[in-house]
This record gives structure tokens, sequence and C-alpha cells, in this order.
């Protein structure tokens, strides 16, 4: 697990984290079912060889509680849900206003409630999305978190394999967590397009 700084645009420093597999070749499929845990975004490495996706990958935020009221928990990297109570969500794309109706929170795309747009196109953090705002009577949903897949050679995505990093839901009036982050990088093409 390496400790890591973001840098947001106002000058906001933010920690996080992102947990690193490495293994020479990487094939998941079949009846393989993953589930996904932990504080820490997600880096897998094929660090020699091809990465053969084949099963599920879901980092999505969760859904605020509806029978609780209670913020949405978050996974890899995500931040979680806030509480009732008109709060401004957690994250660097949380939002600045509150109000009685939760606010949405930012990622690479706005939100609302002058919520701050953080990342960039080419995840060069690892970050994952920040939480809504909560309204006067329910919690906010959590933010996605945040998945890297890296092949030395090729990283092939089966068909019909679902790898996602969404925001969770509000409930009523209280607000979504915005999306995380995925990445997919292979080494040779990034070899080919520096030779162009």
């Amino acid at each position: 697990i390496e400790d890591q700084t973001y840098r947001n645009e106002d000058g906001t420093l933010w920690s996080y984290s992102v947990c690193k597999f490495t293994v020479e070749e990487i094939r998941l499929g079949g009846s393989l079912i993953i589930e996904l845990i932990g504080n820490s975004a997600l880096l897998l490495e094929a660090a020699s060889g091809d990465m053969i996706i084949g099963s599920d990958l879901r980092a999505n935020g969760g859904n605020a509680d509806t029978n609780l009221g209670t913020g949405g928990l978050a996974i890899l990297g995500g931040y979680q849900g806030v509480s009732p109570g008109m709060l401004a969500g957690k994250g660097p794309g949380s939002t600045i206003k509150t109000a009685e109706q939760g606010y949405g929170a930012a990622h690479g795309g706005h939100g609302s409630g002058d919520s701050t747009i953080y990342g960039t196109a080419e995840i060069l953090d690892l970050i994952g999305g920040s939480s809504g705002g909560s309204s006067t009577k329910d919690g906010s949903g959590a933010g996605g978190g945040a998945i890297h897949l890296r092949a030395a050679g090729n990283l092939q995505i089966e068909p019909n394999v679902v790898i996602s990093a969404n925001g969770g839901d509000g409930i009523r009036s209280s607000a979504s967590g915005s999306g995380g982050a995925i990445r997919r990088s292979e080494e040779h093409t990034s070899e080919l397009q520096s030779l162009e």
C-alpha cells in the first residue's frame, strides 16, 4: 500500500492510498466472483505479460440507507456518504453549499452547490469519487472507488464483463456521490504511441 497526495486546483492537499498487486500475468475468469473491499484504490499489474479480465470488478460507492437514513459506505478510495443534517459531502469534489436538499458532488465533470471539479482525463492520481451532500433527514451516497489495470502485454476485457466505479445513490432529497476512476494502460501501446 502506497500513500499518495493529490493537490487540488485551489492548493488543498488530499491524502489517498493505492493498494498494488503485481504478478507476471493475470487471468481472471470462469465462474470467479470477485468482491472488492478495503479503503485504498486498487492497482492490478501484469508486470511481464498479458492481463485478461473475465470477471466483474465493481468499485461502486454505497447507496444511502433507506431505513436508517445514513450515508453510503465507500470502497477503494471513494469517500463515505455523510449523515443527515444538511452537511456538505466528503472529498475534493464535495459541495461548498448546504441546503435542505443535498447538493451533488463533482469529479471529472460538474456537480452542484459550488462543488469543485477535480482529476484529469489521464487519471494521473488514482483518487476516488466524492460523496454528495445530505438533506435534513437523509444521508448521502458515497463516491465510487478507483481502479487501475496495467499490463506489460495486452490487456483484454472479455465481453459482458462489468468494470464500474459508480457513485452511490442518495435517497429522497439527499444527493448521490460522484463516480470514481477507472484507468487502463498497456505498456506496449504507450511505447508505440511515443514513437509516432
